[in-house]
């Protein structure tokens, strides 16, 4: 299949590389590929014997009198040269528009195609833990975790919890504020009965841990200040836990879970916003050469 390629000279060479390999002629109209013309566009396809036609996704001209007169069917390319490459491979065998951009008609494909790659990858990854099968850490990939804050306030939790995960989440967090009793989070926990996806509890009150324990499949978060009282609990939990700093380090804290027993661990540093203390936090972890 022959194609023809009008571009402008400033993206003709990204042009020229992307169609390398192809049955395909490049030829440059003017300065701007946006700017051509139905005629200058009918002169250039007299000049070549051609199956179709792939125009910038930026030109807003309507090349409809000229595939009526030369019989080329005139298709629009993506908006941005770059992305000539990914369209090339499909030309022929997916059905390209006249009038929307082709990397905008194979965005859902594209999304598609990467979501299936992550997959694969994920697959095969191996992690440092996993939360009732979501792999943690090692060579997985980055999770999603949604939060839910005061969630024993929360008007709709369960429909809230599962549009998350819906949407995409791995972990959904129920965040309890000082208000919250042992009871409200019990009562949490039991609304969403059956969703056997991985859910945190964040809060840093052990006796709101200790409620949650039951089904929370990851604590947000343990220090110095709790793990001595609920340490122990989170271990025969098989709970996994974030670990922050407090009036001990990182590295005594991550120790002292350890000590406790928990065997899943995710160090948290704290580190603060850039232009909000950022260099300053970056600071407390000298030993550290790189994220």
């Amino acid at each position: 299949m022959r194609i023809l390629l009008p571009t402008g000279s400033l993206t003709a060479d990204i042009v020229r590389k992307a169609a390398a390999g192809y049955d395909a002629e490049v030829v440059v109209a003017g300065d701007i590929a946006a700017f051509l013309t139905p005629a200058n566009l009918k002169r250039m396809i007299s000049l070549g014997d051609y199956d179709m036609v792939i125009v910038s996704g930026m030109s807003t001209a309507s090349f409809a009198s000229v595939e009526e007169e030369t019989g080329v069917p005139v298709y629009r390319g993506p908006r941005h040269a770059a992305d000539l490459g990914m369209v090339l491979p499909l030309a022929g065998k997916i059905p390209l528009s006249r009038t929307v951009p082709a990397d905008e008609l194979f965005a859902a494909e594209r999304r598609e195609a990467a979501f299936g790659r992550l997959a694969e990858v994920e697959e095969k990854a191996e992690p440092e833990f996993v939360i009732r099968g979501v792999k943690i850490g090692g060579g997985s990939r980055m999770k999603v975790l949604a939060e839910i804050m005061d969630a024993h306030r929360h008007p709709a939790l369960r429909e809230t919890v599962e549009e998350y995960f819906r949407r995409g989440a791995d972990i959904v967090d129920l965040g309890f504020g000082f208000d919250a009793a042992p009871e409200d989070v019990e009562r949490c926990f039991a609304a969403l009965d059956g969703i056997d996806r991985p859910l945190a509890a964040d809060t840093q009150d052990p006796a709101l841990i200790g409620a949650a324990l039951p089904r929370a499949d990851l604590i947000l978060s343990l220090h110095d200040g709790n793990i001595p009282a609920i340490g122990h609990e989170v271990a025969a939990a098989g709970a996994a836990a974030v670990i922050v700093p407090g009036e001990a380090g990182l590295d005594a804290n991550l120790k002292a879970a350890e000590t406790a027993g928990i065997a899943a661990l995710i160090a948290d540093p704290l580190l603060q916003p850039a232009g909000s203390g950022f260099v300053a936090s970056l600071g407390n972890y000298p030993g550290v050469s790189r994220p």
